[in-house]
């Protein structure tokens, strides 16, 4: 009889996918290979063409055009939203040479980029404000987060020192987004072409699931820091301990823009064409994969619920509350992905992802 009742257990975990056998090694390198292809690259590649605007509409304003300020503000807008879709990845051509904080410093836990600025609007030397002696400078200053600063400040207007720096950024973000865009290929010696030739001799993952452990683990860590550093920390215990200053783009108005950004990158990723929850369906565990779904589109209600200003949100103990919402919905991706999805790939999750938690 107890044996007759094991045997319907299991069979019933099974169907369920519970128990599923997780998928062969070829197929979950696939699957990165796949999502890279059709979500990752493309998005890389947005940025890219958000950012390459920034230089000319920067030097028309600079230049004297006063009416090319609301421009200068919408491209960095696309370009800081462009951004979000893809923040969270860590490995790949994002890597080398701090590229990611040269692109946005979030959070400046130290108040480094207001010291950085500081400093070199008070030099003397018009070289230190060059694109080449800001590439090479302090990360706190090259990309997104000092240029909100400058542009959605009073100081910037033509003519200005501001204006200088502001510009050379704008140089320096084409750049550096440009380059990781065309290192994720496409092509045979592409980071893509890399996911897809797997081994010792790849230079890049020694087995065929190393790929979509970094890629889920740097999905995880993404969640995490979505709801401790851009929501919970901010938003704090209650309404007299908030500080809407520390949260993302408070200057430019961007923060609920950019949470559902974020959301939204790290969604097209999981449900990509081929990837993470189609493997996981054709392996056995559509539960699963209908789970991590089901807690994606309840964080997507939350996120369009936020009101447009975060920091004014976070000032009412009524008003504060979508936050709260928003945050506790992340937490429950986070025990999707750590769990039943990581189960059921078969991946294992490094320590990084929950530091703090």
């Amino acid at each position: 009889m107890r044996m007759a009742l094991l045997s319907a257990l299991i069979a019933a975990f099974t169907a369920s996918g519970a128990l599923a056998a997780p998928p062969s090694d070829g197929a979950v390198k696939d699957s990165v290979a796949a999502t890279a292809r059709e979500v990752i690259a493309p998005a890389y590649r947005a940025l890219a063409d958000e950012a390459a605007r920034l230089p000319e509409i920067a030097s028309l304003y600079c230049g004297g055009d006063d009416a090319a300020l609301s421009a200068f503000r919408e491209a960095f807008a696309q370009t800081a939203l462009a951004w979000a879709r893809i923040q969270y990845l860590a490995f790949g051509p994002i890597a080398p040479e701090r590229r990611a904080a040269r692109i946005a410093f979030f959070p400046d836990s130290t108040n480094a980029i207001s010291r950085q600025l500081a400093t070199l609007l008070a030099g003397d030397d018009p070289a230190a404000l060059s694109v080449d002696a800001i590439a090479s400078g302090s990360v706190a200053v090259q990309g997104l987060s000092a240029l909100e600063r400058l542009i959605f400040g009073d100081a910037v207007s033509p003519g200005a020192k501001e204006c200088v720096l502001a510009e050379a950024i704008a140089q320096n973000l084409a750049s550096v987004t440009q380059t990781v865009a065309d290192e994720w290929g496409p092509g045979e010696t592409s980071f893509i072409g890399k996911i897809e030739t797997t081994g010792p001799g790849s230079g890049a993952f020694l087995t065929d699931r190393e790929p979509a452990e970094r890629l889920l683990n740097d999905l995880l860590t993404g969640i995490v820091a979505m709801r401790d550093q851009k929501l919970i920390k901010p938003t704090g215990e209650d309404a007299a301990h908030a500080k809407p200053k520390q949260s993302e783009y408070w200057r430019s108005g961007l923060g609920a823009e950019a949470l559902r950004a974020n959301l939204a990158g790290i969604t097209a990723i999981l449900l990509a064409p081929g990837g993470f929850a189609d493997t996981l369906e054709a392996s056995g565990a559509g539960d699963v994969a209908d789970g991590l779904r089901g807690d994606l589109d309840a964080a997507k209600a939350a996120f369009d619920a936020l009101p447009p200003a975060l920091d004014a949100a976070m000032a009412g103990e009524e008003s504060r509350q979508s936050l709260v919402a928003a945050a506790a919905t992340l937490g429950a991706i986070r025990d999707q992905l750590l769990g039943p999805v990581a189960n059921g790939l078969g991946l294992l999750i490094g320590f990084n992802a929950l530091d703090g938690d």
